[in-house]
C-alpha cells in the first residue's frame, strides 16, 4: 500500500514528507505529548527522521498502519503541519486510532476534524471497509478523550493494565465506533466530557 491523501472538511490529510522532520523533532518535545505517548526520550531529529522515512513508510507498505500528517491551511496558499492520525489495521477488519497536535494547533477542533475525517474513511466500503474502529488512550488524558468523543467513539470502559508508558503499566479507556452508528451517518456528536475537579 502506498501513502494517499484523504479529504478532511478543510484541512489536509497526506503523507508525511522529509521536510517535516524538524517540525516532528521540535513538536515532540511537548510534555503533554511526552507524557501520553511512547515515543522515544529524548526525542531528536534522528527519531523523526527514522520515523518519517522508515518507519511510518514501512507500515504503509506492509499494510498494518497508515499515517496521515494533518495539515492546516496558513494564508492563501500555505499549509502548516498540525500533527498526525494514524489507523494500526488487525487482519479481523478492525482499526485503532492515534493521533497527536502540535502544541501551536490545539483548541480549534483540527483533532477532531482529522478523526472523524479517518473514521469515516476506514468505516467506507469504498474506503478501507473496516468493520469497528477502536480509540485508547491513558486514564486521564482527557484531551484524547474529548476529542474521541467529539468524533463519534463510544467509550466503552477501562481495561486494567492495558498500555506502558514511561515504564509503567497503565490502565486505559477504550471505545469504538461501528458502521451505522448514528454518529457516523448523520453527523450528530455526543456530548463531550468534562474532567472532573482534582480528588472528585
Amino acid at each position: 500500500m502506498e501513502p494517499y491523501p484523504i479529504s478532511a472538511d478543510g484541512l489536509v490529510l497526506d503523507e508525511l514528507r522529509i521536510e517535516d522532520v524538524e517540525r516532528v523533532r521540535a513538536y515532540c518535545q511537548d510534555p503533554d505529548i511526552r507524557m501520553w505517548t511512547q515515543i522515544p526520550m529524548p526525542y531528536g531529529r534522528a527519531d523523526a527522521h527514522e520515523y518519517i522515512t522508515g518507519k511510518q513508510i514501512d507500515a504503509w507498505h506492509a499494510d498494518t498502519e497508515r499515517t496521515w500528517a494533518i495539515r492546516e491551511p496558513v494564508g492563501a496558499a500555505s499549509l502548516r503541519l498540525a500533527g498526525a492520525v494514524s489507523l494500526k489495521l488487525d487482519k479481523c477488519g478492525s482499526g485503532e486510532i492515534g493521533f497527536l497536535l502540535a502544541p501551536d494547533s490545539r483548541g480549534r477542533g483540527l483533532a477532531t476534524v482529522a478523526v472523524r475525517a479517518v473514521v469515516r474513511h476506514a468505516l467506507d466500503p469504498a474506503g478501507i471497509g473496516l468493520r469497528r474502529v477502536v480509540w485508547k488512550a491513558a486514564v486521564g488524558n482527557w484531551a484524547s478523550r474529548q476529542v474521541a468523543v467529539r468524533a463519534g467513539f463510544t467509550v466503552e470502559g477501562t481495561i486494567r493494565s492495558e498500555c506502558i508508558l514511561h515504564g509503567r503499566a497503565r490502565d486505559a479507556w477504550v471505545g469504538t465506533v461501528v458502521l451505522g452508528d448514528r454518529s457516523i451517518e448523520d453527523g450528530t456528536w455526543a456530548d463531550v466530557p468534562v474532567q472532573p475537579f482534582p480528588g472528585a
